[in-house]
């Protein structure tokens, strides 16, 4: 196989439910966070009901042209950081389907190639129409069966997520994703299964490398996320993620620049060499959507990093590079505020 001059993207895309509410979870803190759930039922509320193992009880009644998706979630851990209870009914602003996961995102804003796992079923239907439609190019690994789907949830300044995963739980490598990875000018690792990541980094022979994690990485312990600390070139994750990660001081030392983001507050940036500098966000006022800010910072970073210094994982970032990328993607991140539908502001 030709080696493909554009980005490999390993990584998720699925059908994005978004609920937008008309105001904050609570008062006493700013949730910001993906939180795994344990099991889905259906219910005939015509509401999507969080129940938490601590008493949480989160109700959201959907417009009646949503109520196929109303469902009572049993969630594995609490929506607020600090165990605190919570328990309320939301009115819901606004329901939308569209495109999601950080596959996509990543694909589209790098002008990537994307491999994804996909059902076969309407929500796989609706995934393969949004991508040809927003020009994505992608090699999707179709298996019998239910694609996932992602429930987010956006209130204020708030963001909660939710993932029902079976395709991607389900997702293994094959030779056909060996020859993939074997011949790419950089490879992004996006949500991946971190079992699929193992096998395939090896094929990733001296080219950039971007590893940009989900809880559901951070949480594996059958193949914990540690054991690639060094493999990668450019760590992306938020600050939640930062702090649940495993080794800390390990990845620092042995990734050539992790980036850092915290929403309204901006970022830190983290060399090697022990350097390390944060920057503000952008202000920004009006109506904002805070869903694939990451992803827009993460991916304008990699692409100045790519643009700027193409052996950058060989010789290393300069702090002077860093911020000039970290400039720019903070730039791009203020815009994707801006994009209420699936979407990326243009990069150069």
């Amino acid at each position: 196989m030709a080696n493909d001059a554009r980005p490999l993207v390993y990584g998720p895309a699925y059908l994005d439910l978004v609920v937008t509410i008309d105001r904050a979870f609570c008062t006493s803190q700013r949730v910001d966070k993906s939180i795994k759930v344990n099991a889905v039922t259906p219910n005939t509320a015509g509401a999507i009901r969080l129940r938490g193992e601590n008493g949480d009880d989160l109700h959201f009644p959907l417009p009646v042209e949503f109520h196929e998706y109303a469902a009572d979630c049993y969630l594995c851990e609490t929506v607020l950081n600090n165990d605190e209870l919570i328990s309320d009914s939301y009115r819901v602003i606004s329901v939308k389907c569209q495109l999601g996961g950080m596959g996509a995102g990543y694909a589209l804003a790098l002008h990537g190639l994307l491999r994804h796992p996909l059902g076969t079923d309407t929500r796989g239907e609706f995934v393969r129409d949004a991508l040809q439609r927003n020009g994505v190019t992608a090699l999707a690994e179709i298996s019998p069966g239910t694609s996932d789907l992602s429930l987010v949830i956006l209130g204020a300044e708030d963001k909660l997520t939710m993932g029902l995963r079976p395709r991607m739980t389900a997702w293994r490598a094959t030779a056909e994703d060996i020859a993939h990875v074997s011949a790419a000018s950089a490879l992004c690792i996006c949500g991946a299964p971190n079992a699929l990541t193992a096998i395939l980094l090896p094929h990733a022979r001296n080219i950039p490398t971007m590893l940009a994690p989900s809880r559901r990485n951070i949480d594996d312990q059958v193949t914990p996320l540690a054991d690639f600390a060094g493999a990668f070139s450019y760590l992306s994750l938020n600050r939640l993620e930062w702090e649940e990660l495993p080794e800390r001081q390990r990845w620092q030392r042995n990734t050539q620049v992790i980036t850092i983001t915290d929403g309204p507050h901006g970022c830190r940036v983290l060399l090697p060499t022990g350097d390390e500098f944060s920057l503000p966000a952008l202000p920004h006022n009006g109506p904002a959507d805070t869903n694939r800010c990451g992803e827009t910072f993460a991916a304008a970073f990699f692409r100045t990093l790519l643009r700027e210094s193409p052996t950058f994982h060989q010789h290393g970032v300069p702090p002077s590079l860093a911020m000039i990328a970290a400039e720019y993607a903070l730039a791009q991140a203020a815009k994707q505020l801006d994009i209420f539908e699936f979407g990326m502001p243009k990069m150069g």
